[in-house]
């Protein structure tokens, strides 16, 4: 199967230096900090995951054990 040919050029070095002026590098920024505690706090502020504890308290505390672990 042969690829379609567009005749597609690039920017040229002046139009390149242009762009890079008015809009920055082409590059991704990005958080380096994201370290496994960080990710660990993040899901023990998760809603659903408190309500479960909060209730698997309550199954300890009213005995039924079975419960609470599961």
């Amino acid at each position: 199967m042969a690829h379609p040919n567009w005749n597609i050029e690039g920017l040229s070095d002046h139009e390149v230096i242009i762009a890079r002026g008015k809009f920055g590098q082409n590059q991704l920024n990005y958080k380096s900090g994201n370290t496994f505690l960080d990710t660990a706090i993040r899901i023990a502020k998760d809603p659903m995951l408190i309500l479960l504890l909060v209730a698997a308290c309550i199954y300890f505390i009213s005995g039924k054990v079975g419960d609470g672990i599961f």
